[in-house]
């Protein structure tokens, strides 16, 4: 198990660290002084890997690793392997590795321990496994691909899953409009294997990065902010 100190404020941050205790890695992070009472589990499990002695509440003297993770991540050791698992993370350069974690409040700790599979950026074989190594006691199938598709894949699943919300919400209101049932109609596209009428609703954080990632780049922006904004 690997020594990780844990950089950022916030829930988000606490949750990553209190997750890697529980996973029995040795992790610091001084967020872990202010839980966030309001995520479910959170704050027992702050304080039973506290206890145990896997979780210190203060900047780690000589980690394995730094995890960047919520606001605030701050510099980090150059000499230390990097893993940015903020949305959308930076890219890491040839010693650090993108693991883009879709945490959404409410639920930080139970998307972290039981995640359907995880994305692991990474330019080198090293650092890939290093990260991969972080993880691997989840369980989750792991995705190798390059840091910059890797920093892609939260905000643009939440731009689908948002194109999907309108799509149906508009479906409702043209079945209103010609009197059709909404449920029927949709009930007869399961049977479809092609389309996935999933309607779950999507992280409007994440699906704004989608936005400011456009706009950066230089693509025209205009559908993501379609997406983002509403008719």
């Amino acid at each position: 198990m690997s020594a990780v100190a844990v950089r950022g404020r916030g829930a988000d941050a606490v949750a990553v660290a209190a997750g890697l205790a529980a996973l029995g890695h040795q992790v610091a992070c001084p967020a872990a002084r202010e839980v966030d009472g309001t995520e479910p589990g959170l704050a027992a499990l702050v304080r039973r890997t506290v206890r145990s002695g896997a979780l210190r509440a203060e900047h780690g003297a000589d980690p394995d690793c730094v995890l960047l993770r919520g606001t605030e991540a701050g510099r980090f050791p150059a000499d230390r392997m990097v893993v940015d698992c903020r949305v959308p993370p930076d890219d890491p350069g040839d010693h650090g590795a993108c693991v883009p974690l879709d945490l959404r409040p409410g639920s930080l700790l139970e998307d972290f321990l039981h995640p359907e599979h995880l994305v692991i950026g990474a330019d080198t074989e090293s650092a890939a496994a290093r990260a991969e190594a972080l993880f691997r006691c989840l369980g989750a199938e792991i995705v190798h691909v390059d840091p910059r598709s890797a920093g892609l894949v939260v905000p643009v699943g939440n731009g689908f899953r948002a194109l999907k919300r309108r799509f149906f919400g508009s479906l409702e209101q043209l079945c209103e409009a010609v009197g059709a049932d909404p449920a029927t109609v949709v009930e007869c596209l399961r049977y479809d294997e092609r389309i996935n009428c999933g309607t779950e609703p999507d992280d409007p954080r994440a699906t704004g990065h989608l936005v400011q990632l456009s706009r950066r780049a230089g693509p025209p922006a205009e559908m993501f902010e379609s997406i983002v904004d509403g008719p």
